[in-house]
């Protein structure tokens, strides 16, 4: 066979969205004429989504940019690259000497980069620049998942921030979903997950308004009043920390790595160390307040004392000074607050009876596996709870009312970089522990 017909399969890593599936380049004559998914991925599967299937397509388009376009007289004309970046810094120049912040205090120059797929690591020096810049907002988001890359998704970043991906799927016995269309925006990964999980018997209820992809394919869909997932979400709280006794919960977890035996004082901010400034906790061995990394320690979780000598600080550095001042648990806090928000009264909001919530709550429950551990690369984790919330929030009337929705037209200047759209990206990870499961997993026949 001669070298020319010779075919080379180049292994990369698809750019379109933060998944990072493992695909194929087929390379003939020394040109990308095709895609196929890596068989052996442990990200994929051996399974591309439409767009990644012809990502390769672009390469060779005759609509493919080779040019900057700026817009002259309502139309887009292509221009030189001295002329465009002469542009650009122009703006650019106009904006630092006229000052970085405007009058309402908010950045002149916003920026995005076309998908939440690119990190600054393929960008070159282009983010030394933005650092040196200063002041930039970066509130529009990028986008995830499938769709990323398109302008929909880019856009629809301003009203909901509704991409994202829960990738634990696979290890998961209870899903509990708000709106995550996930069937269709997660792509052909987080379609086979779930099957895969399915299969193992993890049962997904979805709680969303519409009978959804992803709802026909859950084991249950609860139809929810629009807007109205909050008050499931506090009823379903409810339920775990007064309708259930403490010892069903985790509160190894809660105690050892969260905030929760953290102190509030009377302003409602964390009891801090007047010294080291770092949040207290009540140590019930020491039967004192102290700084929550003290060596030894045992943390209250729930409960309110009496602290000696502490110090509160607000926003913009406000403090308050304390002497022998009461204070509670982060978690002792948390129960206070939930105790009206039960079954009962969610289900006046969001139509849902409250039997349901409470069935759902308790279901979720059962399957927290809590005290469990699980082994990652060697190493267990305690505590692991194989159940998932996955959340689709839509915010849209109070993200507008914010002037989200409007941001763009109020900056002065917004640069929009969509970096290595469908170039090939550099396998490499900083992760030690994943790349070493992912070279030993690729090294299975």
């Amino acid at each position: 066979m001669s070298e020319s017909n010779l075919i080379k399969y180049v292994q990369t890593t698809c750019p379109y969205c933060g998944v990072g599936c493992t695909l194929n380049l087929v390379v003939k004559d020394g040109k990308c004429v095709g895609v196929e998914a890596y068989k052996r991925s442990p990200v994929n599967d051996g399974k591309l989504c439409p767009k990644g299937v012809t990502c390769w397509e672009h390469v060779r388009s005759p609509d493919r940019l080779t040019a900057p376009l700026i817009k002259k007289n309502g139309k887009f004309e292509e221009a030189s690259w001295d002329e465009a970046l002469d542009l650009v810094a122009a703006k650019l120049n106009d904006i630092r000497a006229r000052g970085l912040i405007d009058e309402v205090g908010l950045p002149r120059v916003a920026a995005t980069f076309g998908h939440g797929g690119t990190p600054a690591s393929y960008m070159g020096s282009f983010p030394a620049y933005l650092s040196a810049w200063g002041m930039i907002d970066y509130s529009f988001g990028s986008g995830q998942g499938v769709k990323c890359v398109h302008s929909e998704h880019l856009y629809g970043e301003y009203w909901h921030r509704a991409f994202t991906v829960s990738a634990d799927t696979p290890n998961a016995n209870s899903i509990v979903s708000f709106g995550a269309n996930v069937e269709i925006t997660g792509g052909p990964c987080a379609a086979a997950r779930h099957a895969s999980a399915r299969v193992r018997g993890a049962q997904r209820v979805q709680i969303e308004p519409h009978l959804s992809i992803t709802a026909g394919a859950s084991a249950e869909w609860v139809p929810i009043k629009p807007k109205t997932d909050p008050a499931f979400m506090f009823a379903m709280i409810h339920i775990l920390v007064h309708e259930n006794p403490r010892e069903r919960l985790d509160l190894v977890f809660l105690r050892d790595t969260t905030s929760s035996p953290y102190l509030v004082g009377p302003h409602g901010y964390f009891m801090r160390d007047p010294d080291s400034l770092k949040p207290l906790i009540w140590d019930s061995s020491r039967n004192a307040a102290v700084p929550h990394d003290t060596p030894g320690i045992e943390p209250m979780l729930e409960g309110r004392v009496v602290v000696a000598h502490a110090i509160e600080i607000g926003v913009d550095e406000e403090r308050w000074r304390h002497t022998d001042c009461s204070a509670e648990t982060s978690f002792f806090m948390l129960v206070s607050h939930m105790h009206k928000y039960s079954p009962e009264w969610a289900a006046a909001i969001c139509d849902v009876p409250a039997s349901t919530i409470r069935r759902i709550a308790n279901e979720f429950l059962d399957q927290a596996c809590v005290g469990q551990t699980v082994e990652v690369d060697g190493e267990f984790g305690v505590g692991v709870n194989y159940v998932m919330v996955c959340q689709h929030f839509e915010l849209h009337a109070i993200k507008c009312v914010r002037g989200i929705g409007n941001q763009l037209a109020q900056k002065d200047f917004a640069v929009v970089v969509c970096t290595n759209a469908g170039g090939p990206v550099a396998e490499k990870t900083t992760d030690t522990a994943a790349a070493s499961l992912i070279r030993e997993y690729l090294s299975q026949d």
